[in-house]
C-alpha cells in the first residue's frame, strides 16, 4: 500500500474526514489518483504545524470538533486510509470555492495543489509505522472493517465478563 506521512493535527483531521484536501507544493502522482492511500502521522509534530495549530481561526474550528489536544494525538502511526479522488491546481477561481474551515486546515497558496480526498477510514487501533519522505510503500496489512469490528466486539465481551474469583482465593 502507498502511504504518505502527514504532521499532526492534520493527519487526524484527514482520517476523520474533516480535512478534505491535502495541500502540497507538488501534484499528486497520476498513479495514486483513484487509489487508496494510507495516512500516517509523522513521528513528531513539526514546528510549522504547531504554529499553524495556534492560529486563532484554526483553533476555533478545531476546538468545535472536540478532538484531543495537539500533544495528545498519536504520532508515528498509520491512522487510516483515504482515496485520492483528484488533484487540483490552486488558482484564484479554485480558492473561491474552498470553505474557510478547509482553508484553516491547510497551506493554500496560488500554484500549490489540493489533493481531493474521499472515503476516509480511521483505524480503530493505529499501527506503528516507520515513515518516510513523500509517498512510500508499506508492506504491512490493514485489518478489514469487519475484522476490526469483530476485534472490538471480542474486546468488549472480555471486559464485561465477571472476573474469575478463584484467582483471588488462597488455600489456608
Amino acid at each position: 500500500m502507498k502511504v504518505i506521512s502527514i504532521s499532526q493535527p492534520f493527519a487526524t483531521l484527514v482520517v476523520k474526514g474533516y480535512k478534505v484536501f491535502e495541500t502540497r507544493s507538488w501534484p499528486a502522482p497520476a498513479s495514486i489518483i483513484g487509489e487508496t492511500l494510507g495516512i500516517a502521522s509523522t513521528k513528531t509534530v513539526r514546528p510549522d504545524a504547531r504554529a499553524h495549530a495556534e492560529d486563532p481561526e484554526f483553533a476555533q474550528f478545531y476546538e468545535r470538533l472536540g478532538l484531543p489536544a495537539l500533544d495528545e494525538l498519536v504520532c508515528g502511526h498509520l491512522l487510516g486510509t483515504v482515496t485520492v479522488d483528484s488533484c487540483e491546481l490552486m488558482t484564484e477561481e479554485f480558492l473561491e470555492d474552498v470553505s474557510r474551515e478547509e482553508k484553516a486546515y491547510g497551506w493554500w497558496q496560488l500554484g500549490f495543489y489540493g489533493w481531493r480526498l474521499t472515503h476516509p477510514r480511521e483505524l480503530k487501533v493505529p499501527i506503528a509505522i516507520r515513515g518516510a519522505q513523500g509517498i512510500y510503500t508499506w508492506n504491512g496489512m490493514i485489518p478489514s472493517e469487519e475484522e476490526e469490528a469483530a476485534q472490538t466486539q471480542a474486546d468488549q465481551a472480555r471486559s464485561q465478563r465477571p472476573q474469575d474469583i478463584r484467582r483471588h482465593l488462597h488455600v489456608v
